[in-house]
């Protein structure tokens, strides 16, 4: 037994260093003896647990690697984790039967200003054109025999001296255009483009944009079922027998009437600025129309 063990192996008391006698039992620390099976031998020496620098040094270390060990292990398994590339994402595929789309019903858009939104055919009849019985197709032409004047002022309201186009405007402001030619007298005669003609009850309201020999000439009027026929304005014109061309112009609550190209009227008026119908009336006289448009502004 060294003395650095400093314990007796008989008493386990402490050892003095320079003695080779336990100083509590007196025994020789190297002293032969039997155990219990009769065998002589040297009891093994305890382990020490003396506080030498060398103990604790050894202690330190052990202590270090009990605690650093589990740091140890989770940065590696950190660091492992960090490095896995991702999971890739789960992509569906859906697998959708042909069908025909179901695309949302929108209103057209307003034609620009200078489209035409329609021109008159009567090379195979009336096609389309509604009137009363004074109105009918000749040569490509159509032509009115002037004879359904009605009672007095109620003509214009009850529409029994007009013809309607199947082409109908689809903006508010819009021109509409006619050749009409007088045949036989200007006297006790009119013509005109009827504009923004709108149903009401049993006859119709609308303007009358045209020639017209008893409210002086060239003419814009009004006319309502509950109002008649009221001038808005006139001025001096005679069209005698010759072909013309009338544009009636409808632009918010303005009105113009423009004759071979040249501005004869223009007014304001409130009564019809909703888009309404388009057509042709007269009354007194034979007329031809060899054409007829609707151009939006």
């Amino acid at each position: 037994m060294s003395q650095e063990d400093g314990k007796c192996p008989f008493c386990y008391e402490s050892l003095d260093p320079s003695s080779a006698t336990c100083p509590s039992c007196r025994r020789n620390i190297f002293e032969s003896h039997m155990d219990d099976f009769g065998w002589d031998k040297i009891r093994p020496k305890p382990a020490s647990i003396a506080l030498t620098p060398r103990n604790l040094m050894i202690g330190g270390a052990v202590l270090l690697l009990i605690v650093a060990g589990p740091i140890i292990a989770f940065l590696s398994l950190s660091k492992s984790v960090s490095h896995q590339p991702l999971p890739a994402p789960i992509v569906k595929t859906v697998i959708v039967h042909d069908r025909p789309a179901v695309v949302p019903s929108l209103p057209p858009p307003p034609p620009t200003s200078g489209t035409v939104v329609c021109n008159a055919d009567w090379s195979s009849g009336m096609n389309g054109w509604a009137g009363s019985s004074e109105w009918k197709v000749l040569g490509g032409k159509l032509l009115s025999d002037g004879t359904n004047l009605g009672p007095g002022n109620a003509v214009a309201p009850t529409g029994s001296d007009s013809v309607s186009s199947p082409c109908q405007p689809v903006t508010r402001n819009y021109a509409v255009i006619a050749k009409m030619q007088i045949l036989d007298t200007p006297v006790n005669c009119y013509l005109a483009i009827r504009g923004r003609v709108q149903a009401d009850g049993s006859g119709y309201g609308g303007y009358f944009v045209g020639f017209d020999s008893y409210f002086g000439d060239a003419y814009v009027g009004s006319f309502s079922p509950s109002a008649g026929f009221l001038p808005i304005r006139n001025a001096f014109y005679n069209p005698g027998l010759a072909e013309h061309l009338y544009r009636a112009e409808f632009r918010g609550n303005q009105i113009t009437l423009k004759i071979d190209n040249r501005v004869v009227l223009q007014v304001i008026d409130n009564r019809f600025i909703t888009m309404g119908q388009v057509g042709l009336e007269s009354g007194g006289c034979q007329v031809s129309v060899s054409s007829f448009q609707v151009v939006a502004l």
